[in-house]
């Protein structure tokens, strides 16, 4: 076997390089089509995730320099490459495909919050990569696969829940140092975090928040500046000492930025420097910063070089496996059919999550989750379940019954209860079901019902051997946003006796398992539990 020396970037391998990418690009695009618009839809929010919605193009910029401004060199064997790359690819891609398609089989609303599709996103590119280019090329673009494992929400949640208070504190102290030699805007004692701006009777109080603080262009940076690292030419330690001086730079910045906010409301209007210089202020000094830190890379010792001209390549087969390509492409399409379809459905999942992991419902609210010519009223506030759930949670227990105008009618009360932790383990802790197994109740029926996409319930009738009341449940967990912070509520819904209750007006339809002396109250929790929650994802969505 000869040895080919390819002078130029045209080889067999090169020029069919922009095919091959627009196939690349497709097919993530196509395969994770309402994950990126639910990524990119976060841009527009004032937190400090938003910029999490360009994590994909600049890896998009990565892949491009470094397959074509730097491109692999050295002596491999074409034939191997493909072979290896097949192989790999095919056991990624399936990897991507078994995520995308089980897991939110069995963990429901939590792969929605977790938002395991992206971090299912950097292996189906790397597979992707890996049939279509080799494993050589997908070595060569591996810094840009990584860089996609930083669109992924969760970490940054852990990270910013204690990450966004120091920033608002600092924010706030250096701000109060400020307005005691500078009064642009007035510390309002007593207050958190409260300035007054402007003059007279037009000044009006302004809050430093978490979005205000600085905390969005910080991650903004450090995701840029992760992306420079790999571009910038120096020693890794000069680059971090930049990475970090573009940080605080960065965060000082903001002050500087609130400061001019406080001086227009002080020289011109509070409306003026709210409504106008506010929502444009933090884009320009997020780029102004950007641009010192790049001027000023060489005071770190770095060189800002996008590339240098493609070295030759040298490979020991010069015959390109044709067959094997095709094979691969078509693999790569099936996958992205599957993934496409798959993705799309996870639509139902957002009424419930929002797009950056956080959910989307503020906690269960009777008012909000009304059920059409049925009254509700708050009958109990228990304390000792804070033994079980913690000190800082409650539990309130409401009755839900039928006007005379109702259509869907019971002679027996519906009960509600709400129990409501920052603890989500103390619900699986003490679950519904085994406080009946240690009250000696007896499971009649048991089934899992679904209340809306990605939320399903457990549905129960227990008998008491004791004689006493029989009881049938219905009850959901849920994650809620109250305050800034993620809480878990448990929302259980109880009918006493209902095998012996008259029921009217139920909607049709089978339970599977139920038992038939229980099978009219368990359809009437069904139906009420459905009406609820339909109508407070409802009122979320028109108060969001």
């Amino acid at each position: 076997m000869t040895a080919a020396v390819i002078t130029r970037p045209t080889s067999a391998l090169v020029r069919a390089l922009p095919v091959r990418a627009v196939l690349l690009i497709i097919a993530v695009v196509a395969a994770y089509h309402y994950s990126l618009i639910s990524l990119a839809r976060g841009l527009t929010l004032q937190t400090p995730l938003a910029y999490l919605g360009l994590v994909p193009l600049i890896a998009l910029g990565l892949g491009w320099y470094w397959a074509v401004r730097r491109p692999a060199v050295g002596p491999y064997d074409l034939r191997l490459d493909f072979t290896l790359g097949r192989l790999l690819g095919l056991a990624l891609v399936l990897a991507a495909l078994l995520i995308g398609v089980i897991v939110p089989m069995t963990s429901g609303l939590d792969f929605w919050l977790l938002r395991v599709d992206l971090l299912s996103l950097p292996v189906f590119v790397a597979g992707v990569i890996a049939l279509l280019f080799g494993v050589r090329q997908l070595w060569n673009v591996r810094f840009a696969v990584l860089f996609l494992f930083l669109a992924w929400p969760a970490p940054y949640l852990a990270i910013l829940a204690d990450g966004m208070t120091v920033s608002v504190d600092a924010t706030v102290a250096v701000l109060a140092v400020i307005a005691a030699v500078v009064p642009l805007g007035t510390p309002i004692g007593g207050s958190d975090g409260l300035f007054l701006i402007g003059r007279g009777d037009d000044a009006i109080p302004v809050a430093i928040a978490s979005a205000c603080s600085g905390a969005n262009s910080v991650v903004g940076f450090a995701l840029v500046g992760v992306a420079l690292f790999a571009i910038l030419r120096g020693p890794i330690r000069r680059r971090l000492a930049w990475l970090v001086a573009g940080i605080v730079l960065t965060w000082l910045l903001n002050v500087v930025r609130i400061e001019m906010i406080f001086l227009v409301g002080a020289v011109a209007t509070p409306q003026l420097a709210l409504n106008v210089l506010h929502p444009i202020a933090g884009i320009i000094v997020f780029n102004v910063g950007l641009v010192v830190m790049l001027l000023v890379a060489g005071r770190f010792g770095l060189q800002v070089r996008f590339g240098d001209r493609p070295s030759p390549v040298e490979r020991t087969d010069a015959v390109a496996p044709r067959h094997g390509r095709l094979a691969a492409g078509a693999a790569v399409m099936a996958a992205t059919l599957v993934l496409g379809l798959v993705n799309a459905t996870y639509a139902g999942f957002q009424p419930l999550g929002g797009d950056q992991g956080l959910p989307a419902i503020s906690g269960f609210q009777p008012g909000r989750a009304w059920v059409p010519d049925w009254g509700s009223r708050q009958v109990a506030d228990y304390t000792h379940g804070r033994q079980f759930f913690g000190e800082d949670s409650t539990w309130t227990r409401s009755v839900y019954s039928p006007l005379t105008t109702a259509t869907m009618r019971a002679n027996v009360p519906v009960y509600l209860d709400v129990i409501n932790t920052g603890d989500a383990a103390t619900l699986a802790g003490y679950s519904v079901e085994s406080c009946y197994s240690f009250h000696g109740y007896v499971v009649e029926s048991a089934q899992r019902v679904e209340l809306t996409s990605g939320l399903d319930a457990s549905l129960r009738s227990y008998a008491d051997p004791r004689g006493n009341t029989d009881w049938t449940i219905l009850a959901w967990e849920w994650p809620v946003q109250q305050e800034g912070s993620v809480r878990y509520e448990r929302i259980v819904l109880l009918v006493p006796d209902g095998d012996i209750g008259t029921f009217e007006g139920l909607p049709a339809g089978d339970l599977a398992g139920t038992a038939e002396r229980f099978v009219d109250a368990e359809r009437l929790l069904v139906a009420l539990a459905r009406t609820m929650v339909a109508n407070q994802l409802a009122s979320e969505a028109a108060a969001g």
